[in-house]
């Protein structure tokens, strides 16, 4: 599920940032910059871990500096049936929303928890050995997958989930 990457972005800069220092502030404006963000080619970014290597690039048009960095990144990319585990969000008779990494929204619908034995009641899904409700874990298979410029949408069927 989650990966190391290496991944190659750009970072621009004023002048008044080149001082000795400038490793750290670039570490710092990638963090700032990417993480938390996803792309279709990458996934989500979750965390900008170290830097491999910069090289600049002074622009013409205007009075940036910009340096291509390539870092290693701790990343993940859901496909098609992978399983992933999450927290419900919101509970609703139509089914369970849940929320990974602020950019992977997952849905399971009220069809895939009928044919599980699961029956909608007030805030949870219950059937005659579990409950679902808004403090367990559950683990749920990617059906269909919906990429959209800042976040994944995925229609998921219930796998399993633990107390």
């Amino acid at each position: 599920m989650i990966q190391s990457s290496i991944l190659t972005k750009s970072v621009h800069l004023e002048p008044k940032h080149l001082n000795k220092h400038i490793k750290e502030f670039i570490f710092s404006e990638l963090k700032l910059k990417y993480e938390k963000t996803c792309s279709n080619e990458v996934g989500v970014i979750i965390s900008v871990d170290e830097i491999i290597s910069m090289d600049n690039l002074i622009n013409k048009d205007s009075i940036t500096i910009t340096f291509m960095v390539t870092f290693y990144a701790k990343t993940v990319k859901p496909e098609k049936e992978m399983i992933f585990s999450f927290i419900p969000t919101l509970i609703l008779s139509k089914g369970i929303f849940g929320k990974l990494y602020e950019n992977i929204n997952f849905f399971i619908p009220e069809s895939n928890l009928i044919q599980s034995g699961y029956t909608f009641e007030s805030d949870k899904f219950v059937n005659k050995n579990d409950t679902i409700d808004s403090n367990t874990e559950i683990s749920a298979k990617i059906e269909q997958l919906k990429y959209d410029t800042i976040k994944y949408n995925c229609i998921t069927q219930l796998v399993q989930f633990k107390e």
